[in-house]
């Protein structure tokens, strides 16, 4: 998908605020087929605002989709340029000046004087070539400040990341800012040089992130007792892994693997040139995944995660190659998950051969699939709170308090959920084989592999395990606990979840059902017992 930001850095690698002609020009150049903005192109005389020319380009793209449908494409005549720009796509300039003003907060009422040292420092950084001395010349100027809770509920931001292996500047007092950090993807080095007396007391980064690494809830009594996965095999399909630099000879991409994540495959996303490829959303969810199951045999399929046609075709294309992995395997050996957090992508097809798969026996699990409505996810009460503790688990979404715009409030609490543990986890970051950084926010995403770690290790202790069986002893043995109500507040369309921002907690309570992975082992346990009794 042409993305018209990455256009712009492209033909524009000193980020000035103006276009010059001859970019224009060279870039045109160097594609292999016309381009739709050709005719826009030629009628621009020696230079451009970058902004108008955005908004130019914007405009003929929206008029050639209501047309045909498309999106414009963008084709390099070599190979070079065409790495560049996926870069380019992948590593945005954007991104990187919203970490930099979410760290330091230069005069957080002049965005505009930030801007101007952010260029400045990113042409002295791209001079000696290491775009993160951008970082490095901002500690040393000591204009750090904490993020605010007033940007965060403004913005409608629900986690703020905090750029990978950058460290806080140590003049930041975070002391009277506990909500704050409830917010930040930070990882071990974020707060290296925080002193102790700048952060709030008792808060401990490196205990929070280190906890943040297990599922907890009786995991780790669960190994103990020897159920690991072993024996049993689930597939994933999600984001693309971490790519390293350039291609194979066989075109596809070169595929870094994660001292964290062990796979038995690893199918690489059909298009090799897909522009939506987020390697930390696979990370994470493999990560989470085989914490749980160990020893199970993971399958997993890269995809395009980023919606549209390239997601649709990919999407399909890993189901298909699941379907007939499936039929290749044995009998002991088949697979019994797919753990898919995202849409099950490529419409009637996709649903037919989703059906085909359950058919044999496996059970998928995407967002939106029909048992989302009896699951939802949990955030932790405290981050430095005992992992295995139910009672320190509450809702952070599938049931919320919202006010609408009227200031009459919404009650949405579905009954009956069963919920998952996924916030306050420390997953697999990118920057490195062996890099983990901690991520906050409770989200679908993060709980869709949790449940594909429960189910293989229900088949692992019952060969013979389906969804429903699974669902009705998890509803049997969860545990109830009390829970108070997230709430968000709408600023505009109440169907927009975009147009929503985060607002605390409310004093409301409910009772939640917790899985409790143990105590379902337990029940599988003592059902085969009874069984072979009689």
């Amino acid at each position: 998908m042409f993305i018209l930001s990455a256009l712009v850095k492209m033909i524009n690698t000193n980020k000035d605020q103006l276009i010059q002609k001859e970019e224009i020009e060279s870039f045109i150049q160097k594609q292999k087929s016309p381009s739709i903005f050709n005719d826009y192109f030629n009628s621009i005389n020696d230079e451009i605002n970058v902004n108008e020319f955005e908004n130019q380009m914007a405009q003929i793209a929206e008029e050639n989709y209501q047309k045909t449908g498309n999106d414009p494409t963008v084709e390099f005549n070599n190979k070079k340029d065409n790495d560049e720009y996926e870069r380019c796509s992948l590593e945005s300039i954007d991104e990187m000046r919203y970490d930099a003003y979410m760290c330091y907060g230069y005069k957080a009422e002049n965005r505009e004087a930030f801007n101007l040292l952010f260029i400045t420092l990113l042409k002295e950084a791209a001079k000696e070539g290491n775009i993160n001395l951008v970082f490095e010349k901002l500690e040393k100027m000591e204009i750090s400040k904490p993020v605010t809770m007033q940007y965060i509920q403004e913005s409608g931001v629900y986690d703020v990341k905090l750029p990978s292996g950058v460290p806080l500047s140590g003049n930041i007092d975070w002391s009277n800012q506990r909500e704050i950090l409830n917010y930040l993807c930070f990882d071990e080095t974020t707060f290296s040089n925080t002193p102790k007396e700048h952060l709030p007391e008792g808060y401990d980064p490196k205990q929070i992130f280190d906890l943040g690494k297990t599922s907890g809830l009786g995991i780790d009594e669960v190994h103990a007792l020897g159920y690991t996965g072993e024996g049993v095999s689930f597939a994933m399909i999600d984001s693309g892994a971490l790519c390293e630099d350039g291609y194979n000879e066989d075109g596809t991409r070169k595929f870094a693997k994660h001292e964290g994540v062990r796979y038995a495959d690893y199918q690489e996303a059909p298009s090799s040139n897909s522009q939506w490829i987020n390697h930390f959303h696979g990370l994470a969810t493999s990560y989470i995944a085989q914490e749980i199951a160990p020893k199970a045999d993971f399958y997993y399929y890269a995809a395009n995660n980023g919606g549209g046609e390239a997601t649709n075709t990919e999407v399909l294309e890993n189901l298909r190659a699941i379907l007939e992995k499936n039929k290749s395997l044995p009998d002991d050996k088949k697979i019994r998950f797919v753990s898919m957090s995202m849409p099950l992508y490529g419409g009637e097809e996709a649903k037919q051969i989703a059906a085909e798969l359950e058919a044999q026996g496996v059970w998928i699990y995407y967002s939106g699939c029909p048992e989302d409505n009896r699951t939802g996810y949990l955030g932790k009460k405290d981050p430095m709170g005992d992992p295995n503790d139910f009672n320190n688990y509450q809702i952070e979404n599938g049931s919320r308090i919202d006010i609408l715009p009227d200031g009459t409030i919404d009650t949405n609490i579905k009954e009956n959920l069963l919920y998952i543990n996924s916030g306050n986890r420390t997953v697999p970051d990118p920057s490195s084989p062996t890099a983990f950084r901690h991520d906050p926010r409770a989200s679908q995403s993060w709980s869709v592999p949790v449940l594909a770690g429960y189910y293989t290790l229900a088949c692992q202790a019952d060969p013979s395990m389906t969804k429903e069986k699974f669902m009705r002893i998890a509803e049997e043995t969860a545990q109830i606990t009390t829970s108070t109500m997230p709430q968000s507040q709408c600023v505009g369309d109440p169907n927009n979840e975009y147009d929503w921002r985060p607002a605390g907690r409310s004093e409301q309570t409910t009772q939640i059902k917790i899985i409790d992975i143990k105590a379902l082992l337990l029940a599988i346990k003592d059902e085969q017992q009874k069984g072979e009794s009689t």
